[in-house]
């Protein structure tokens, strides 16, 4: 089980510390490996708290949400929805 959180300080870390920067190659491979972690979370998860969560599974999908815009920029479903979710405020 991938950590709460781990994906974002995983990135972040290579990110500080030049990795990406010395061998950029690998941010694009990374992205698509946390994509493929995140993204079948939040479908199954969705953006909408129900009244049958609990606890950890609403701070889950917190969490998962927090992290779209530095993994899931360029997703067109997650700009749809974000693009959505701003216009309704």
């Amino acid at each position: 089980m991938i950590r709460r959180g781990s994906l974002t300080t995983t990135g972040t870390f290579f990110n500080r510390c030049g990795l990406f920067a010395a061998a950029p190659e690998l941010q694009a491979p990374f992205g698509v490996f946390a994509r493929g972690i995140v993204m079948p979370m939040v479908h199954a998860l969705g953006w909408d708290p129900r009244p049958s969560d609990g606890h950890l599974t609403r701070k889950l999908r917190g969490e998962l949400i927090s992290v779209l815009p530095s993994l899931c920029r360029s997703d067109a479903v997650v700009l749809a929805e974000a693009r959505r979710r701003y216009d309704a405020l």
